[in-house]
């Protein structure tokens, strides 16, 4: 019997607020999802080592490549980095699910394929037609009306209208999701409905887990814990799985690294 095939991959997409500022006065203006390439890697080889140790074969994708335009204005997650300035480039957010696409086909006889990135946005490259999906989130990521969509069309936080519109057949199942503005795309489940169980594919944004995890910058967060989760993952033993809202130097206590390295013990 062969070992089992893991294929890693990184999402190098990361969310930019445009705003204008009048003295102390900040107001958002609207929000770019531009490729950040180069902030993935290291994490990628954690993970890689930490697999080849449990015994797989291990395919590290690095990072894919987004096409993008070149515009390069606002602010980094709220924050001006001074210390660091790639080209900042807003990305085509329909190429997120053509680079899935390509990664599924060239992988096609993978066992697991598991993706990383600090935009939610990058989730869409797991999506696919008759996909059985298990999101789990502070929020629902969707509006029933599209006026909240930036002029792209998506954003990390309506990703989930991309998917609504670009799949016909397509399930949804909603865990953690607290916050009350945004809409839920597919059902808003309890935690103790089993509807993941059917899920081919989890969807985790690192804002579903306590606070006292201290996994990303996000500043509200749900109540699961991580236990809870992986008791999911195990259950479920999904192809694909995706990590999200994840930025290395946010994860003060490395619980999101540890999570994602659990991930790894998942059974197939």
């Amino acid at each position: 019997m062969g070992k089992n095939k893991v294929v890693l991959a990184g999402v190098p997409v990361e969310t930019f607020f445009n705003r204008d500022e009048d003295g102390l006065i900040c107001c958002v203006k609207g929000v770019e999802e531009r490729y950040f390439p180069g902030r993935l890697e290291e994490t990628l080889r954690k993970l890689e080592e930490e697999a080849k140790r449990s015994g797989f074969q291990v395919i590290n994708e690095g990072e894919i490549f987004v096409h993008h335009n070149t515009r390069h204005t606002g602010s980094y997650m709220g924050y001006e980095h001074q210390r660091l300035q790639p080209s900042y480039m807003e990305i085509d957010f329909q190429d997120l699910f053509v680079r899935g696409k390509e990664l599924r086909d060239k992988h096609k006889d993978a066992d697991r394929i598991i993706c990383i990135g600090p935009s939610h946005l990058s989730a869409l490259v797991l999506y696919e037609e008759n996909d059985f999906a298990a999101r789990f989130d502070y929020h629902g990521d969707y509006y029933k009306s599209n006026k909240k969509c930036t002029s792209s069309g998506s954003s990390y936080a309506s990703y989930m209208n991309a998917v609504e519109h670009r799949f016909h057949n397509i399930t949804v199942v909603n865990y953690g999701v607290k916050e009350q503005e945004m809409d839920i795309f597919g059902k808003d489940c309890s935690d103790k409905d089993k509807g993941y169980q059917k899920a081919n594919h989890f969807d985790i944004d690192l804002d579903v887990f306590d606070a006292k995890y201290e996994m990303n910058g996000c500043r509200v967060k749900s109540n699961f814990q991580v236990e809870t989760l992986l008791n999911m993952l195990h259950e479920t033993k999904p192809r694909k799985i995706g990590v999200w809202e994840y930025r290395e130097w946010h994860d003060r206590k490395n619980n999101a690294l540890e999570f994602m390295k659990s991930i790894l013990a998942v059974p197939f």
